[in-house]
C-alpha cells in the first residue's frame, strides 16, 4: 500500500528539515514525500527540496487549508498521510499507518496525538504539549473528528478542506466524514514529537481561535447529537466542558467576593473545590509526569485558559446568533 505523505509548510524552514528527516529515516519505504511550500519567504521551500519527491509553490499564502488541499490534489497514493511541518515523525509511524489500514478494510480515515515527550523545556510549551497528551488518551478508538499533526484518509475520499476555517479545518474534515457515515479510528499508540514552541500569548491566542472555530462546527454538523457520547465532544473530555460550564458561576463569584460580599463566600468556595475535582485527574497527570511544582503552576494556568476557552464558546455563539439573524 503506498502512502502520500502530504506536509503543507509556512515560514517554517526552522522545523520542516527536522520533520523530513524524520520521514525519510522512516522503516516503510512505499512511499512519496509531498511538500507544499504556501508562499514562504524563509528558505522553506529550498530545505524541502533536499528531501522531498515534490515541492509544490503555491503562488500566494493561501492558509493551510488550500495547501493541504493542493497537496491531495497531486497524490498518487492509496493513503494521504497529511503531517504538520512542525512535528516529528517515529521509525516505525508511517508502517503503523499502513499496516493498520491494511488490517482495517472498514476504516476510512485515522489519526493519532503529540507524544508526551517536547524538545522545548520552557512551561508553557511542556504544558500545551501535555494537555493534548493527555486528553487524547482518554479517547476510545473511534472518533468524529481528525487532528492536524497527524492524520490520514484514503485517497479515493478525495479529501478536501474548508479554506474558510482558520485552524480546526482538519476537526471539520472528520466532522464532514463521520456525518458521511465513513469510519475514523483513533491510535493511542501513533504518537509524533511536537517541535512548536509555545508562549503565554500564543497559547491564549490558539486556545480562543479552536473553541470559536467548534461553534460553528456544533451547528454546522449537529453537535448537539454527538454530545455526550463517549467523551464530551470532539477531543474534549466530558470532566473539561463540565469545568467550562462552570466557569461564569466562578467568575462572577470570584468578582462578588472580591467586592466584599460575604454571603458570596461559601459558594465560591464549593465552586473552587467542585473545579478542582473536575480538573483533578489532568493535574494530577502532570505531577506525576513532571513534578508537584508543576502540576501547582498548571492549576492557575488551566483556570486562566479554561477561562479563555468558556469566552470563546460565547463568543463563538454570539457570532453564530448574529449571523442567523442576518440570514
Amino acid at each position: 500500500m503506498k502512502l502520500s505523505v502530504i506536509i503543507p509548510s509556512h515560514n517554517n524552514e526552522a522545523f520542516v528539515r527536522e520533520c523530513l528527516r524524520s520521514i525519510r529515516e522512516s522503516s516503510f519505504r512505499d512511499y512519496e514525500l509531498i511538500v507544499v511550500d504556501d508562499a514562504s519567504a524563509d528558505g522553506t521551500a529550498e530545505a524541502a527540496r533536499r528531501f522531498a519527491d515534490r515541492v509544490i509553490v503555491q503562488p500566494s499564502n493561501g492558509g493551510c487549508s488550500r495547501a493541504r488541499n493542493a497537496g491531495a490534489a497531486a497524490a498518487s497514493g492509496e493513503i494521504c498521510l497529511f503531517i504538520d511541518s512542525d512535528v516529528k515523525v517515529r521509525r516505525d509511524t508511517l508502517a503503523r499507518v499502513a499496516a493498520y489500514f491494511d488490517a482495517h478494510p472498514e476504516v476510512d480515515a485515522l489519526t493519532g496525538r503529540l507524544a508526551a515527550e517536547h524538545p522545548n523545556p520552557d512551561f508553557f510549551s511542556q504544558y500545551k504539549n501535555l494537555y493534548m497528551n493527555y486528553i487524547f488518551g482518554l479517547l476510545p478508538d473511534r472518533v468524529n473528528f481528525l487532528y492536524g499533526s497527524i492524520h490520514a484518509v484514503r485517497s479515493r475520499l478525495k479529501p478536501s478542506y474548508d479554506p474558510r476555517i482558520r485552524v480546526a479545518h482538519d476537526t471539520e474534515l472528520g466532522q464532514r466524514l463521520h456525518e458521511e457515515g465513513r469510519t475514523l479510528a483513533y491510535l493511542n499508540d501513533l504518537e509524533v514529537v511536537h517541535l512548536k514552541r509555545y508562549g503565554f500569548r500564543s497559547l491564549m491566542r490558539n486556545d480562543f481561535i479552536i473553541p470559536f472555530e467548534w461553534t460553528d462546527f456544533f451547528f454546522r454538523h449537529r453537535g448537539y447529537r454527538q454530545l455526550w457520547k463517549k467523551t464530551g465532544y470532539l477531543h474534549a473530555p466530558k470532566e473539561q466542558i463540565l469545568s467550562l460550564a462552570l466557569m461564569p458561576l466562578l467568575l462572577v463569584s470570584a468578582a462578588a467576593a472580591l467586592a466584599g460580599s460575604e454571603a458570596v463566600r461559601p459558594v465560591l468556595a464549593a465552586l473552587v473545590a467542585v473545579w478542582s475535582a473536575l480538573n483533578a485527574r489532568f493535574l494530577f497527570f502532570l505531577g506525576r509526569v513532571r513534578g508537584a511544582v508543576f502540576a501547582f503552576a498548571s492549576a492557575g494556568l488551566t483556570f486562566l485558559d479554561q477561562a479563555v476557552m468558556m469566552t470563546a464558546l460565547f463568543c463563538g455563539f454570539l457570532a453564530h446568533g448574529a449571523g442567523k439573524s442576518r440570514g
